[in-house]
């Protein structure tokens, strides 16, 4: 009896430490600059090992909205999120740890402009065995999102093959698999692209490559990212948003039993209650759920500290990667222990988590 005591406290002070130690977010005082830093690697020795496996040289360019990070994860022993980066320039560390897996000689080469490369985790239900024993009643899903165009490039040259967009996900926690989630995501684009150059359409045609760079400088000329100014007003949609165009007229923000809402001077709350955001003329509010979360501006898009579970996203089609699809509480074993295990993991749902948004369709990661 004593040592089921002893296990009892056990693991009520290592869930209480864990609820305990955690880095909470503010919904409006999030800033992702504040955040540290978790290094990512390419291995280089994976990619030297495949010498001679492709047959044309690959170059990969980094056209992301924002080319300073991958991700956000949970590390340390405050269990503080940090900011996943690579050590270098992306472009430039990609093709150095990358360049010893082909060696074509024909001077022809496979462009690849990553539209899209992104990490990102979500919890879930874990094992119902694990779950009973108390000893994790968290799981997590590890994913890695990439969208990438492929080129030929030859002379000066281009000819578009096609267009990537997967996902690479681990049932493991992030801080443990994002290497793993880089490296597979790289190999598996280039095993893609060496499959479109050897099915390459021959009817597509080519085209001079300053034509790409040109696109690739005016990719994101939306207005909501040349003004430090936005308009005041209701955002009613995504694309109000891009274009900084809200409804202007006089508003207030509202609250009630806890949600929030827009009363505005002239139009029915019927019609602001499903507004994309709004903004107050120096700062971008983003409606989830029943509340608005202060955006903040990163490069060519912007990020939030939201709600962990997202039920309403006001745009079409609800695109939102939820961060937590289970609040896994079912299972646990019952008893003073299970409920406060229940208790510590109903405080971690209630969390806010970081997300970005891209801002090419809308969907925050």
């Amino acid at each position: 009896m004593k040592y089921l005591t002893l296990l009892f406290f056990l693991v009520l002070f290592c869930t209480s430490a864990d609820c305990q130690y955690r880095e909470k977010l503010k919904k409006d005082k999030f800033n992702s600059a504040k955040f540290n830093t978790f290094e990512l690697e390419i291995s280089k020795k994976r990619f030297d090992k495949l010498e001679f496996y492709y047959p044309i040289n690959f170059s990969f360019v980094d056209a992301r909205a924002d080319k300073g990070k991958l991700g956000f994860v949970r590390v340390g022993n405050g269990n503080e999120f940090s900011n996943m980066i690579f050590p270098k320039e992306a472009t430039e560390y990609i093709n150095s740890r990358v360049s010893g897996a082909s060696k074509g000689t024909d001077g022809k080469k496979l462009l690849v402009v990553i539209r899209h490369f992104w990490l990102s985790q979500m919890i879930v239900q874990s094992s119902a065995l694990k779950t009973m024993m108390l000893m994790d009643s968290k799981g997590y899903l590890s994913f890695c999102y990439f969208s990438g165009d492929f080129y030929l490039e030859n002379n000066g040259q281009l000819q578009y093959l096609g267009r990537q967009d997967t996902i690479t996900k681990y049932h493991r926690w992030m801080g443990n698999v994002a290497n793993d989630l880089v490296n597979n995501t790289l190999e598996n684009a280039m095993d893609f692209g060496d499959s479109l150059a050897a099915h390459m359409p021959a009817a597509t045609a080519f085209f001079d490559s300053h034509l790409l760079n040109d696109s690739l400088g005016n990719q994101f000329n939306y207005p909501i990212l040349k003004t430090s100014h936005p308009a005041k007003g209701i955002y009613l949609t995504y694309e109000d948003f891009l274009n900084d165009l809200p409804l202007q007229e006089e508003f207030e923000l509202k609250e009630h039993r806890g949600d929030e809402y827009l009363q505005a001077q002239k139009t029915d709350t019927s019609i602001t209650n499903k507004a994309w955001g709004y903004s107050d003329g120096e700062h971008i509010f983003k409606h989830l759920n029943d509340e608005y979360y202060l955006m903040l501006p990163v490069q060519n898009t912007f990020e939030v500290a939201g709600p962990r579970i997202i039920r309403k996203t006001y745009k079409p089609g609800q695109e939102f990667f939820v961060v937590a699809v289970a609040t896994f509480l079912g299972g646990l074993m019952g008893g003073v222990g299970g409920i406060w295990a229940v208790l510590v993991d109903k405080s971690i749902m209630k969390e806010l988590v970081p997300y970005q948004l891209n801002i090419r369709n809308g969907t925050f990661y």
